[in-house]
């Protein structure tokens, strides 16, 4: 089999692409998360001359991964699934960089074993499903195709100027993918020692020199912009751990199950089926072993300070590169088992573990399924409560959904995902809960919180207010009462000024007429206030209640008052968990410790 997909060769990419979009299907359906939202801020903004240009306030230096961005932008727009139809693509493209440089090594099937391993490999589920990681893949592709450039012509039986142009423009866009790529030039001659019986030293010098000058240009560059590499320059090798890293990072190779989604027995398992054609593979010989612990090692070194990946498996991108080296053992070690089992017994292992290992592929995806859900579900709950957001405007958030069992959410880009979504956007910021409002910024000041249903697994929010200057919109509400006549309905212990509205003496207490029945749901409260400069410890609140019931109220209801004083107008969101059993027909406005506050009008809508 493994003969006939050589000779024709179509077959070989064609099988591999089908095997990555059969494992991978699921991602299809997933939308934008975290970062991805920001790549598409750049994408839309930044011209196509900016994609070389470095940016100085910046720590990376990826021109190539800017370049695919762009262009998947100005295809397919917001069509979440086609960006993830090219990371499959080049996930396949790997796995086909993988079966051919193994072929320097290994026999047509073991080499075949091992892209599949690597396209079916559970430690891949974040740099293939994650849109962001299109750096990582673009990078490894690279590499492999500068190594096995390299590889091809330090065998031929005279030098060919093809293979060395495409030895240094492989190694070249692998650089400008990311800076991992930089271990090229230590790892490219290690490799050939380890893998060709006879090492042509001058041909080696032949092919090396031009990838030394081209890291050292890049390096120049680098220092030149930055005063370093760049790169996490805030993630530092803490050398006293580093032998407890190296060995959680060996038992994360063994075992590349996300420990948060799959029960014990199963990482159990895995890792002694890993262990065992480990085993197997030490027969294969010096030469094999050799080359994939120098692979492991060179390519595991830009990584150390990122290592060890959690036990939900964030970060484990940066082993995309590494796992070719474990894949290449693995298939090593099932050759062997496979020449030392009966046909028909070789066959139901194969079988058996080809469907083992896409159930679970498929199983490790379902936490980047759920983080998809809920990264469109986030932000569109945001603008169903908040349709439009005015510009120089801040939202403030408490338990927004930073990744779900290691799959991210919204660690960055909620502000840009609603630009993009919505054309808003605004400034973002975190808080551990409600509080104090700044009053510091001209559009709204909002503060919204999150919490996760944890039947449903879906975040949504369950407390949000903001406050802004300026009046009352007359679309504010499907109640709406204009308090500068004093209208008699409404009950409490102010002051009319004609005109105005109602003004606060040591305190005040309004309370509005009673409001026709209205469906469930979220309300909007809203009211419009001419303050005097307010001194600390000065609060509006809104509260509410159905029938003769006591009057109601939470945290997200206390606003603190602007100290600089003005006309401003204040919006409380009211989820149905603060409602009570029954929905509100009444509502109430107090405003403590700031006599002279007048009340100009309220309002009341029930949002759809």
């Amino acid at each position: 089999m493994a003969s006939l997909l050589f000779r024709r060769r179509w077959w070989l990419p064609v099988g591999l692409l089908a095997l990555v979009l059969l494992s991978y299907a699921p991602i299809l359906r997933t939308f934008f998360l975290s970062d991805d939202y920001v790549l598409l801020t750049e994408a839309q903004l930044r011209p196509l001359a900016e994609a070389l240009a470095i940016d100085h306030t910046w720590f990376f230096y990826r021109p190539l991964g800017k370049l695919l961005w762009w262009c998947e932008f100005r295809l397919f727009g917001y069509h979440a699934a086609l960006y993830h139809m090219v990371s499959l693509g080049l996930h396949a493209l790997c796995a086909l960089l993988v079966v051919l440089l193994t072929r320097r090594l290994l026999d047509g099937r073991a080499a075949l074993l091992a892209g599949c391993a690597f396209a079916l490999l559970p430690l891949h589920a974040e740099p293939v499903a994650w849109l962001a990681c299109q750096y990582d893949l673009l990078m490894t592709a690279g590499f492999l195709a500068a190594t096995l450039a390299l590889l091809r012509f330090l065998e031929g039986e005279r030098a060919r100027l093809g293979w060395l142009l495409g030895l240094l423009l492989a190694f070249q866009l692998s650089l400008w993918a990311k800076e991992s790529a930089l271990v090229f030039p230590v790892l490219g001659p290690l490799l050939a020692w380890a893998v060709l019986p006879r090492l042509p030293l001058r041909r080696l010098a032949v092919a090396m020199l031009p990838c030394w000058a081209l890291l050292a240009a890049n390096l120049i560059q680098r220092v030149q912009a930055w005063g370093s590499l760049g790169g996490y320059g805030d993630r530092p090798i803490l050398w006293p751990q580093l032998p407890m890293t190296l060995a959680q990072t060996a038992l994360t190779l063994l075992a590349p199950l996300n420990r948060l989604a799959f029960p014990g027995w199963a990482l159990l398992l895995w890792g002694g089926m890993s262990l065992t054609l480990l085993a197997m593979a030490a027969l294969g010989g010096r030469r094999l072993w050799l080359a994939a612990l120098l692979w492991l090692a060179c390519t595991l070194a830009p990584a150390l300070g990122l290592l060890p990946v959690g036990a939900d498996m964030q970060n484990s991108r940066v082993l995309y590169l590494p796992s070719v080296g474990l894949c290449l053992l693995l298939a090593a070690g099932a050759g062997v088992l496979a020449a030392r089992l009966p046909r028909r017994a070789g066959l139901a292992a194969g079988g058996a573990a080809s469907v083992g290992m896409l159930a679970t592929m498929l199983w490790q995806l379902g936490p980047w399924q759920v983080a998809g859900q809920n990264s469109l579900h986030v932000v569109q709950e945001l603008h169903r409560l908040l349709p439009k957001i005015p510009p120089a405007s801040r939202v403030q958030t408490a338990g927004l959904p930073d990744n779900y069992q290691g799959a991210y959410i919204y660690r960055l880009g909620l502000n840009h995902a609603f630009g993009h979504l919505f054309q808003s956007t605004f400034a973002l910021g975190a808080i551990p809960s409600i509080g104090p409002l700044a009053y510091d910024v001209a559009g709204y000041d909002t503060q919204v919180v999150f919490g996760l249903d944890a039947a449903t697994q879906r975040w949504s929010i369950t407390q949000m207010r903001y406050a802004s200057p300026g009046p009352l919109s007359e679309a504010a509400g499907q109640e709406r009462w204009d308090l500068s006549t004093c209208p008699a309905e409404w009950v409490g212990d102010a002051a009319c000024v004609a005109g105005a509205g109602f003004r606060a003496g040591p305190a005040l207490a309004l309370a509005s007429p009673r409001v026709a029945a209205q469906p469930p749901g979220w309300r909007e409260l809203a009211a419009e206030l001419d303050l005097p400069p307010a001194p600390q410890g000065a609060a509006l609140v809104f509260e509410w209640r159905a029938g003769e019931g006591a009057w109601r109220s939470t945290d997200a209801a206390q606003f603190n008052l602007p100290p600089q004083g003005g006309r401003y107008r204040f919006h409380l969101m009211l989820g149905p968990a603060d409602q009570g059993a029954q929905p509100p027909d009444q509502l109430r406005v107090r405003v403590d410790g700031l006599p002279g506050a007048v009340v100009r009008a309220v309002a009341l809508r029930v949002v759809p």
